[in-house]
């Protein structure tokens, strides 16, 4: 009986029962009743009247024996106790030895000590039941561990059994930091709870009190989120909330950095994102980053999940509410009132298109800058020349000046907020630009053997091709680590990320396609490309240098059009004409580029862990990546001084130096200052302005920089020339020379 009740005690502990499933346990508590009925039965069956069982005659007992009577209730429970009668067979009184008195077992109390243990036993599975179930719905992450009865039978187990309630999930606890590691590594849930059982089984190495289920550990709940969970625009939805999501956020900055803003510059985007390769379900986030403060964080606001894209822009209705509304009264954070203040709306030209109402960029008057329209050839809409129509205006929007441009029927509620229904939907630099570059390197590499006018020779010959590919190569051991994506080979080109073609467009195709394009107005048109795009990223250029950039980007559009004909014009070509002016009105590309955004929706996607109602485990993942950041700063990096190659390059773009940091003494550090640099190329413009120049590598000489001047450079990239494959032996930069270019962006700011 004692190793019973042991049983049971150590189910309620959860050592055995609660490793089962739900369907394991129900299934082991009915064979333990299936096997207490059962023995009543067999019990009941031998208790009836005497002649159910045969005994043995008073003639066959032997002489001088004590003749001991038995009753066939009394021999039946004997037997049954000793588990040594068969039932089926007769029973011999002969086999009893004679002379000794069986002490008649008491039934009715084996039956009520069974009664009660197994009653006993099934109130405890019960109450573990009510008990997981509370915790389930209540989400309480602190409790995770099961109270027993505190009933007399088990009063001295539970004191020799230490249990502690809750855990220590604070900052810097273990919780935390599988926490953290969890959402950082993307783990999934079963790897979460295999890794949760292995850490509860060792308590010899883990002293700390952790969770069993992942949901604990993650503190996610589902009840509480299928119940906010509503139908719109044909999608699951779930609303964050804008106020609710900002608070959280300036919290998780330095308080002296928060003081020092104004205003809160919000920039948002929506966009479709596929959450499995071989359904159509996707979502349609709306996502938001505080624009003038840095490091920059991307958080939902809006969250759905649903079969293709959403029937209308429903579910925009609450977002734009909100954000009237903080626009009109502001928000008060650490006793300090802010405006708030929308900057730009970042996103593809389908999406700009989907939450405007108006035509897609394919149609003819698709264009979102201007009222130009362009012609059909039969399998493109393309457009021919420049500044051939009005530019667009947030007045001429809103009285639809253009009828044919607008859905019919649709009124976008865009219009309820006060801001330019043009400017505030800048084209991205990060789509229509990588696009352009694209299609470029296509047109060079794969493209036709001469362009539409039959005038130029466009696609390179397999050699050239090949000389590519080894440049790619040869370059990839010099980029610093500011570029998370290594530069792929051509063979790859349909499925370059746009990181690569940033990298080709602003610094290495200056180098890649010299003297290898098939023809040299092709190059010289590519080197027109890259030095007006560099302008326009530059926030240090971009605005001052904005007349010289709409001059040279006008060149760029209609060489485009001779270089490879009229199929060629399409929207994302078109459009390059309007981004000087987009640099003007937002300070650079950069601060209206999508990358952030492009680079959350693959974060967002990761939290997607079952097929089954996505859109809670995209609930599930916001919850996740806040509680990781609970007691954490937001704060900018340590800017680190490097002295190992090829990480080791500033550049003082104001001044023209470049510099090699060697090593770090004291507070100062030990630079090489290359001298005699040179323009890498003369035209459009002198290289120097966009921070490209030529070094000789034998002609430098040393100084010595303070840290603090150090911080305030440039980093920069430096390409040895003389391995450069397929350049011409009798090169000027053949022999001991360098390419040094500057990277666009400070050391605090991110690429992005």
């Amino acid at each position: 009986m004692a190793s019973r009740r042991d049983e049971c005690v150590r189910d309620i502990l959860g050592e055995t029962k609660l490793s089962l499933g739900k369907k394991e346990r129900v299934q082991k508590q009915k064979q333990r009743v299936a096997r207490w009925k059962r023995m009543k039965r067999v019990v009941k069956k031998h208790m009836g009247p005497a002649h159910s069982i045969q005994l043995t005659t008073v003639d066959d007992v032997h002489d001088g024996a004590d003749i001991i009577e038995y009753d066939d209730e009394t021999l039946c429970s004997n037997a049954v106790v000793n588990n040594c009668v068969d039932f089926h067979s007769d029973v011999e009184v002969s086999n009893i030895n004679h002379g000794t008195l069986i002490d008649e077992p008491d039934v009715n109390a084996y039956q009520d000590k069974y009664d009660e243990e197994d009653a006993i036993s099934i109130m405890h599975i019960e109450e573990i039941e009510e008990a997981l179930a509370r915790i389930r719905s209540d989400g309480d992450p602190d409790t995770d561990v099961i109270m027993l009865d505190e009933s007399e039978e088990y009063e001295h187990l539970q004191n020799d059994t230490e249990l502690v309630l809750g855990g220590d999930d604070g900052p810097g606890s273990l919780w935390d930091d599988l926490r953290q590691m969890a959402n950082q590594t993307d783990l999934s849930t079963v790897q979460i709870d295999a890794m949760l059982k292995v850490l509860n089984s060792h308590h010899e190495c883990v002293s700390a009190r952790l969770p069993k289920s992942y949901k604990t550990l993650l503190r996610t709940g589902r009840d509480v989120i299928k119940e906010r969970l509503i139908k719109v625009s044909g999608h699951s939805y779930f609303y964050v909330g804008l106020e609710k999501q900002i608070l959280f956020y300036l919290d998780k900055y330095p308080k002296e950095l928060v003081k020092s803003l104004d205003a809160i510059e919000l920039m948002w985007n929506t966009d479709g994102l596929p959450l499995y390769s071989s359904r159509r379900i996707s979502s349609w986030p709306v996502l938001c980053y505080i624009g003038n403060i840095k490091p920059r964080v991307v958080f939902e606001v809006v969250l759905t999940s649903g079969e293709g894209k959403p029937t209308g822009t429903e579910y925009l209705d609450e977002f734009i509410a909100e954000l009237r509304r903080l626009m009109m009264q502001g928000i008060d954070y650490a006793g300090k009132h802010y405006e708030v203040v929308h900057k730009a709306c970042i996103c593809d030209a389908p999406a700009r298109a989907h939450i405007k109402h108006v035509k897609q960029f394919s149609a003819k008057v698709g264009c979102d800058w201007c009222e130009a329209r362009g012609q059909h050839d039969g399998k493109r809409v393309f457009w021919v020349g420049v500044d051939t129509a009005k530019m667009r205006t947030d007045e001429r929007f809103r009285t639809k000046s253009q009828p044919e441009y607008h859905q019919q029927g649709k009124q976008t509620p865009l219009l309820n907020l006060d801001i330019d229904m043009i400017k505030s939907f800048p084209p991205d630099f990060m789509h229509q630009t990588g696009g352009t570059v694209k299609k470029m390197l296509m047109w060079m590499i794969r493209g036709p053997r001469k362009s539409g006018n039959q005038k130029y020779v466009c696609r390179m010959s397999a050699r050239n091709v090949q000389i590519l590919d080894e440049r790619i190569r040869y370059v990839t051991q010099f980029m610093p680590n500011v570029f998370n994506r290594k530069l792929r080979t051509s063979v790859e080109l349909s499925d370059y990320k746009y990181t690569e073609l940033r990298q080709i467009l602003l610094y290495t195709g200056k180098l890649l396609l010299m003297d290898i394009t098939a023809c040299a107005e092709q190059y010289q048109h590519f080197l027109m490309f890259s030095v007006v795009c560099t302008l326009m990223v530059d926030p240090e250029k971009a605005v001052r240098f904005h007349s010289l950039e709409a001059y040279l980007m006008r060149k760029v559009v209609l060489g485009f059009a001779e270089l490879y004909g009229s199929s060629f014009m399409t929207y994302n070509v078109h459009v390059q004409q309007h981004m000087p002016e987009v640099a003007a009105v937002h300070g650079s590309l950069d601060s209206v580029s999508a990358y952030a955004f492009e680079n959350h929706l693959g974060t967002i996607k990761k939290s997607v862990t079952s097929s089954h109602e996505p859109i809670i485990s995209l609930v599930k993942g916001v919850e996740r990546r806040k509680a990781n950041l609970t007691g954490h700063v937001l704060q900018q990096p340590q800017v680190q001084i490097h002295v190992s190659k090829p990480n080791n390059i500033y550049i003082d773009n104001q001044n023209n130096k470049v510099y090699e940091a060697v090593a770090v003494v004291n507070s100062n550090v030990k630079m090489k200052e290359f001298i005699n640099l040179r323009n890498f190329f003369e035209s459009p413009i002198p290289s120097s302005v966009i921070g490209c120049y030529t070094a000789c590598n034998s002609k430098w000489r040393i100084i010595y920089m303070p840290v603090s001047s150090v911080c305030l450079l440039r980093r920069g990239i430096k390409i040895d020339l003389d391995g450069l494959p397929g350049l011409c032996e009798i090169s000027q930069l053949k022999h001991d020379k360098a390419l040094c270019m500057t990277l666009l962006h400070n050391q605090l700011d991110a690429l992005f």
